[in-house]
């Protein structure tokens, strides 16, 4: 036990006892005794100091862990009142607290000390014990020197050994073996047990002090002995296993002991699965000349002074060019006399040591036949980081190229990379798949026509055309056809982006707007403004190259696709020039200034859909302020939907006075006048039925 006078030193306590001795004046004295009743350090009247020979003494307890260590002693007057003893005793109640306060305070900061230290021994051990373990990159070396740690001079088990699975078979392999250890066949019993398995699920390392006493332990006739086992994690999961063992009956592992081990198991781990690659990087190396003669891409290696060093077979055949006229050329002679940019890529990369990539760039062989590459120039760097060469990587596009061309008629550059680049031309074949829909419409276009010759009228329609089709690919939509002064564009094919309902709503507002600046411009020539609808729906279509063997279009087939164009004739109808479906509209992340526009019935179709009309794209001068206008119609839509005629046609109202031509605002309002004078009766569910 603890000694009073070791945990707190007198001159303190003599401190404390003083600052005591003043709250009670002149005629009392204190001290602190020990458990065996040494006085350690008094304070007080130097005549009133015999305590333990008076009588007149109020003694209290100072405790450590619910025992005794010493005593507070208060030595009273020899004359002494029943109020001052009552006071005095209520006052050293305070004091002993005070002094039971410095004691658990110095017996925590020894303990936090102690902690502290302790701490840093099982640093510094693990620090000593990384070190040897990252030391080799050898993974036998690696497991000896785990097992060292614990079978060596700071003993913890009889022996040790290291599980680590074979790269080819997958099965258990000792990568380390440490003591006095079991026989072979005692460690495959390990391995195949059910101990094992669940070790590894769990992959959480346990002790078990009595191996033929565990469940999971079915090898019967076996002696028992206590283990220590901790699974060794690859990423993702357990990989191999530490087991530490002690035959002797007398001794068990400990929970420290297993701390121990899964912190330096963890350690293991990783120099285990460096050392392995490694030991696959020195395997690949093998395989290099290998791999060079497979690939389809040429591959030219070349040195500081721009010597070919080494050249694969792919290269060869791309250039039509011999072995033997290579290696040890000079790449930029080689290149310079008919194909000078390669030469200029070489110098290039010598010089800056830069990647850099040409896309669809002309190359012309040894036989003179042009061909389509891309090329990439790739520095090569030493283990100093140092350029010390360089690679000419190139791929033979001439066919992709010519599929390129052909589907650029119909999607942006950035679509058909992204295809291309998959390698599945299944998706031409006829798949179905989620897309969004957009359906453009010139309005008046007869009339308008009517003023223009032939020749005019075409060139204003490839004008028109040209600009919008520009958008759609912009926003990575693509053109499915044109259904004469019609757009017909999809988006989400062939490949899906995740926002193609988005993208298809920014591009209708990049079309209203372009048409804005474009009819301006006709303007200023005397010319009349165009007018166009656009109709958005997502949904199931079925996609693919349809039509005869002499004539096939990639397009999109399916209700959807008539939906849509239901949706943008319905525009003519409430006067707006973008509207799309629900489907859509619940599809876009970004908040939009929009409004519900009705609950329509469309053709063919008995399920009501509900459209939306997007504004974001308005100007004041269009729509004067559009954001009260909207809060207004919101409310008449809310009054409408509750058969509330009267509030809902005041609302409408207001949005007619900020924007009298506001149509679906004049529909509403026709409507609302229409129910109050003939309530719809019961059946009514506020869905109108379109042609």
């Amino acid at each position: 036990m603890l000694k009073l006078k070791r945990l707190v030193g007198r001159k303190f306590l003599l401190d404390h006892l003083h600052k005591a001795q003043a709250c009670f004046g002149q005629g009392l004295s204190l001290a602190v005794v020990d458990q065996e009743g040494q006085i350690l350090c008094a304070a007080g009247d130097e005549k009133n100091m015999d305590f333990l020979e008076s009588q007149e003494i109020i003694k209290s307890p100072i405790s450590l862990e619910e025992q005794i260590i010493g005593h507070l002693l208060i030595r009273l007057p020899n004359e002494c009142t029943e109020s001052l003893r009552k006071n005095v005793a209520s006052k050293a109640e305070f004091i002993i607290m005070g002094l039971q306060a410095i004691v658990e305070s110095e017996l925590a900061r020894r303990a936090v000390t102690a902690e502290t230290l302790e701490m840093y021994r099982s640093h510094a051990h693990l620090n000593r014990a990384v070190l040897g373990l990252n030391h080799s990159m050898v993974v036998k070396e690696i497991g000896e020197s785990l097992l060292a740690e614990f079978c060596g001079h700071e003993s913890i088990a009889e022996w040790g050994v290291v599980f680590w699975p074979d790269q080819k078979t997958g099965h258990q392999r000792l990568v380390g073996v440490s003591g006095r250890s079991p026989d072979d066949l005692f460690f495959s019993q390990v391995v195949e047990s059910e101990l094992f398995h669940s070790i590894t699920a769990h992959a959480h390392g346990e002790i078990i002090n009595h191996l033929t006493s565990d469940p999971r332990w079915q090898v019967k006739q076996s002696e028992d002995c206590a283990l220590l086992m901790v699974p060794l994690e690859n990423p993702g999961k357990v990989a191999g296993m530490l087991v530490l063992g002690i035959s002797s009956s007398q001794q068990e592992f400990r929970a420290v002991d297993l701390h121990r081990a899964s912190t330096l198991s963890v350690v293991a781990a990783t120099a285990l699965r460096n050392a392995i690659l490694f030991e696959e990087t020195l395997s690949i190396k093998n395989y290099n000349e290998n791999i060079l003669k497979s690939l389809s891409n040429g591959v030219i290696t070349f040195d500081l002074e721009g010597t070919i060093v080494k050249v694969n077979q792919a290269a060869l055949r791309i250039l039509g060019i011999d072995a033997d006229q290579l290696p040890g050329h000079s790449a930029q002679i080689l290149f310079r006399e008919t194909n000078a940019w390669v030469g200029d890529r070489i110098d290039r990369l010598l010089e800056m040591g830069k990647v850099e990539d040409v896309t669809e760039k002309n190359l012309i062989t040894k036989s003179g036949k042009i061909i389509s590459i891309n090329l990439s120039t790739v520095p090569m760097l030493g283990l100093d980081g140092r350029l010390i060469g360089g690679l000419l990587v190139f791929d033979d596009i001439s066919r992709e190229k010519r599929v390129k061309n052909a589907l650029s008629r119909y999607m942006p550059s950035q679509v058909i990379d992204d295809f291309l680049g998959t390698n599945d031309v299944s998706v031409l074949g006829g798949i179905e798949q989620e897309v969004t829909i957009l359906f453009s419409d010139l309005r008046s276009f007869t009339s308008l026509s009517e003023d223009l010759s032939a020749l005019e009228t075409i060139a204003m329609l490839n004008d028109y055309l040209g600009r919008m089709v520009d958008l759609i690919f912009s926003n990575d939509g693509t053109l499915d056809k044109f259904i004469g002064d019609a757009i017909m564009a999809v988006f989400g094919t062939p490949l899906p982006t995740g926002n193609d309902a988005e993208n298809a709503v920014l591009a209708s507002q990049d079309m209203m707007i372009r048409l804005r600046e474009f009819n301006a411009s006709r303007a200023r020539k005397g010319n009349r403004p165009l007018r166009i609808g656009i109709g958005i729906n997502t949904g199931l279509v079925v996609s693919g190259y349809i039509g005869s063997p002499k004539r096939m279009d990639y397009t999109v087939i399916g209700d959807e696709v008539n939906l849509t164009a239901r949706i943008e004739s319905a525009t003519k109808y409430y006067g707006t020039p973008i509207l799309l479906s629900e489907n859509t509209f619940t599809r876009i992340k970004k908040p939009l200034r929009s409004r519900e526009i009705d609950r329509v019935r469309v053709k063919g179709k008995h399920r009501p859909v509900r459209i939306f009309e997007i504004l974001d794209y308005v100007t004041e001068q269009e729509f004067p302020a559009v954001d009260k206008a909207l809060e207004y119609f919101n409310s008449g839509m809310a009054a409408y939907n509750q058969r509330q005629w009267q509030q809902a046609s005041e609302a409408f109202a207001q949005v007619i006075r900020i924007k009298s031509t506001d149509k679906p605002s004049v529909i509403y309002l026709q409507r609302c006048l229409g129910w109050m004078e003939k309530d719809p009766g019961q059946e009514w569910d506020g869905v109108t039925t379109l042609a």
